[in-house]
């Protein structure tokens, strides 16, 4: 069923400028809710829980937890109403997820404009379901260029092991992911323990190691 008119909308996106547009969106398409801007996962758990949404706008990469891993969270306790994913990911591990994912709506921002966004918002807060067409395309998706097992990390981890394999420091880690240091060990020792890896030294060895490739 549709949303009261004043309800509670939060955006939850790391990047500032599309925060900041994706918070002027919803309050055109809800002129008299509340919109709460959230950059990051522990932000978002202690806004909700002091005040659960009626409805969420969420993207899947933010500094301390996956999007989709945040989501199944909001969604257990629950503390969202409707759920919207506003994302342009296009991988397979990440297409999977989003095909299951407990949510009213998928918005994919690398087929769509902002004037579809508008719409889907709309449509979300009306009591309806949103999923961008390009979800459901029978084209296939390019296979991806990392090792298999690359695929169990997620999506923030693989973005530090794109700069891991470059010999970068945590310091270069996180100053180009924008990401506190705490946060950059925290991942390198995930992504080192998902693949089985004990150094970052082992990981050029990694890569080159036989062939698992898809």
């Amino acid at each position: 069923r549709p949303l009261s008119p004043a309800f509670r909308i939060i955006v939850v996106k790391w990047d500032t400028l599309t925060a900041d547009l994706l918070g002027r969106l919803a309050q055109e398409a809800c002129p008299e809710a509340e919109v709460i801007v959230c950059r990051t996962g522990a932000d978002t758990l202690d806004t909700l829980r002091r005040r659960p949404a009626g409805l969420g706008l969420f993207g899947l990469t933010l500094p301390d937890i996956d999007g989709l891993d945040l989501l199944a969270l909001v969604a257990a306790e629950p503390l969202v109403q409707r759920r919207l994913i506003v994302t342009g990911r296009r991988d397979e591990h990440s297409r999977r997820r989003l095909r299951v994912a407990r949510v009213q709506g998928v918005f994919d921002t690398s087929s769509e404009d902002s004037a579809a966004l508008l719409t889907a918002i709309g449509k979300v807060a009306a009591g309806e379901h949103y999923f961008s067409a390009s979800l459901g395309s029978a084209s296939p998706i390019a296979p991806p260029r990392e090792p298999v097992k690359v695929q169990t990390l997620t999506f923030i981890e693989q973005q530090v092991f794109a700069i891991m394999i470059e010999s970068a420091t945590d310091a270069e880690i996180g100053k180009r992911l924008r990401m506190e240091a705490p946060a950059v060990e925290a991942h390198r020792a995930n992504i080192l323990r998902k693949l089985n890896v004990q150094t970052v030294e082992q990981l050029p060895a990694f890569i080159r190691r036989g062939s698992r490739w898809k």
